[in-house]
């Protein structure tokens, strides 16, 4: 049993289970485990758990089979792509790959080595949380300690988000929720990469999501929301200036639809310090990271 899909099906005769018992047993489609079978794909860190839990093996059997695996960790001399198993990724280890590697002007290496991740069921939570965010605070934080000339910064940032468009092919959804939500920054805000990686979240997650970006203007935005019947705006908030018209934003949105209430969650460093003053601003929710923003989305649609 070479791959993980043959060990799949193996696993899944032995139990006596057609792809559909298996399927709706973990509230997937058919497809999906067709396409695990075929190696087309492969599940997500959770998926996986529930398979090992399911057919009573581990998900180093899953991924690895009976092949041994040596206790690889990267270092500044060796190359990208080198470790075996999931248990073994060090991810603080790779943020700083990632950091080096980037700024060498080596983004297929990077983009490779991620696709790795995932495929060894690291979830693409973790990946986003701790290699990239944290990626992208350790360059800033260079940046302004003259380590690093702001065009290195503007560079890091751009190829950041030309990796996360190039992984959205990795992305798979759990389920069609029929959720719809939008994305945005308040006008005039320049920083839009983590709210990019929570529309992919909850595009993972089974929502439809709308990424509009910076600077939308407000009687577009507004139609938009209507014609997409949309549940939810995410905000993101960067700079403490531009709360007064996020204030302002969030009642014209609020007041665009009295059929059917939109939910609107904010975010950013602009809450840092105040972890309250959502509430002020006359927003239904908050949340700070990537740790439980998928959770809070779905419990906010749900009230």
């Amino acid at each position: 049993m070479g791959s993980f899909g043959d060990r799949l099906k193996a696993l899944r005769k032995a139990k006596k289970l057609t792809q559909k018992e298996l399927a709706e047993s973990l509230n997937l489609a058919q497809t999906t485990i067709a396409n695990y079978e075929g190696n087309l794909r492969l599940p997500n860190y959770d998926t996986l758990n529930t398979l090992a839990k399911t057919f009573e093996v581990s998900i180093d059997f899953l991924i690895e089979g009976e092949k041994k695996k040596s206790n690889v960790i990267l270092r500044d001399e060796e190359p990208i792509g080198r470790i075996q198993s999931y248990k073994e990724f060090d991810l603080e280890e790779l943020k700083e790959v990632y950091i080096r590697e980037l700024l060498n002007g080596n983004g297929r290496k990077v983009y490779d080595e991620l696709v790795h991740l995932l495929r060894q069921g690291v979830r693409l939570k973790d990946l986003y949380r701790r290699i990239i965010e944290a990626a992208l605070v350790e360059v800033g934080k260079e940046w302004e300690e003259n380590k690093i000339t702001v065009g290195h910064e503007h560079y890091f940032s751009e190829e950041t988000l030309n990796l996360l468009a190039q992984l959205n092919s990795h992305i798979y959804a759990k389920e069609n929720k029929k959720y719809r939500a939008a994305l945005l920054c308040t006008h005039g805000e320049g920083h839009f990469i983590a709210l990019k990686m929570i529309n992919n979240l909850l595009e993972e997650d089974g929502w439809e999501t709308y990424f509009l970006g910076t600077n939308v203007p407000l009687d577009g935005l507004i139609t938009l929301l209507k014609e997409k019947n949309i549940n939810l705006v995410a905000l993101s908030i960067t700079m403490n200036y531009h709360l007064n018209g996020t204030e302002a934003l969030i009642k014209a949105i609020k007041s665009s639809n009295n059929t059917k209430p939109i939910k609107v969650l904010v975010g950013g460093r602009a809450f840092s310090h105040n972890p309250n003053l959502w509430r002020t601003i006359g927003a239904d929710g908050f949340a700070i990271g990537f740790e439980r923003i998928v959770e809070v989305c779905n419990e906010l649609v749900n009230e």
